[in-house]
């Protein structure tokens, strides 16, 4: 409970501050930045919507919001992880364009392709977790013993096992070998131009070391989720279900902290964004 507790009080406030930084200064309104905070909101709202509902239910042993926070709560949480991801995946392509061709203004990433790309993510991301809350029902309870619960009913076990492949696909399968793929590319490039980066590449090249450690931590961190779902589904069933407490416990624990660890990253590797975070506070 009260790792639970201080995970979503640092990311509630640091992802705040992040919003903040973006929204409040007109010199940090740049394409990464609106990028990061895109990944913040995510991060924000996958904490706040998650961490004291789930928490309250999982003390009371039942389910005490109702149907129609059954059919939003938890694809929520889905939403804002696909989000997160295919917006870690289009920062990639964002800094290699950046890195690779910084004159070439044909396939910059504009303001206007900024809210494009946005509007493609989140409409994505709106598409892959409607089968997650069609299928996501309440069961209210008979008022004799029975109490309310709320979980997917899948007409067929079949169904469940192929949407569980295709958001492991989706959050990871795929995105994760692009994003080594584009991040190889800029690794090698950046060791074969050291020598003759001018100050702007150079700005460049540490943008991307700390989009690069943002993506680590995300595919570190949420890997163990991915493999509890994939067991859940195509292992052994009875196991997990044995030890689910601690695993479940264990693994949306990583989860979250991955919400934590990025707004701290941004204050440690960029000095922008310190200073907007120390001119927020003073502010408040």
């Amino acid at each position: 409970l009260c790792v639970y507790l201080l995970i979503l009080l640092c990311s509630a406030s640091g992802n705040t501050l992040v919003i903040l930084s973006v929204v409040l200064f007109r010199r940090m309104k740049t394409v990464p930045n609106m990028f990061i905070a895109n990944l913040a909101a995510c991060d924000f709202v996958t904490t706040v919507s998650s961490i004291p509902f789930d928490l309250a239910a999982d003390e009371l042993g039942y389910w005490p919001y109702g149907a129609i926070m059954c059919k939003l709560l938890w694809p929520l949480a889905t939403f804002t992880t696909v989000a997160a991801v295919l917006t870690l995946l289009a920062i990639s392509v964002d800094r290699y364009i950046a890195l690779l061709y910084p004159l070439n203004i044909k396939y910059r990433i504009t303001k206007r392709r900024f809210y494009i790309i946005m509007v493609i993510v989140y409409v994505v991301s709106a598409w892959a977790i409607l089968p997650y809350m069609i299928f996501q029902e309440y069961q209210p309870g008979d008022g004799a013993g029975t109490l309310p619960q709320c979980g997917e009913e899948w007409p067929d076990f079949s169904y469940r096992k192929a949407y569980t492949v295709f958001l492991f696909c989706l959050q990871y399968g795929v995105p994760l070998p692009l994003m080594i793929f584009i991040y190889t590319k800029l690794g090698m490039s950046t060791d074969s131009r050291t020598r003759s980066l001018n100050k702007r590449r150079q700005q460049n090249s540490k943008t991307v070391k700390m989009f690069l450690l943002i993506v680590t931590i995300f595919l570190l961190f949420m890997l163990p989720n991915q493999i509890l779902w994939l067991l859940f589904d195509f292992g052994n069933s009875e196991y997990l279900l044995a030890h689910l407490d601690l695993i479940a416990f264990t693994c949306r624990a990583f989860t979250y902290t991955n919400s934590v660890l990025n707004a701290a990253i941004y204050g440690a590797c960029n000095g922008s964004f310190r200073n907007a975070f120390a001119c927020t506070l003073k502010c408040k």
